[in-house]
């Protein structure tokens, strides 16, 4: 298998009404290293967690979740919050999601 394409998606911080350059980074590293690893990884794969960082003049929590296909980075996350709550918030439109990640896979 193959990767054939990717589309990314992105929105501005409601906070700073710019990039996330910390959550874009982030993503494009974690990003590269699935892609690296490329079909080593099995289908099931998936790998999550959060970062604290304080790049934009103030503190912000990140989360990400990736699998072989996606990968998604959600902003501003209240610490409170299980990693399943804040994935059904993201999912619902409620918190902000910064990108996505979905590669189409083809066979080869």
């Amino acid at each position: 298998m193959t990767r054939k394409d990717e589309t990314i998606i992105c929105t501005t911080c409601p906070i700073t009404g710019g990039a996330c350059l910390q959550g874009h980074a982030l993503l494009t590293r974690l990003s590269a290293a699935i892609g690296a690893a490329g079909d080593t990884l099995d289908e099931e794969f998936e790998i999550s967690g959060a970062a604290d960082v304080a790049g934009c003049g103030r503190p912000c929590r990140l989360a990400w979740r990736a699998t072989r296909d996606e990968a998604w980075l959600a902003g501003d996350v209240d610490a409170d919050l299980s990693e399943d709550e804040v994935w059904a918030a993201a999912k619902a439109g409620r918190g902000l999601v910064i990108a996505t990640r979905q590669v189409e896979m083809a066979l080869s």
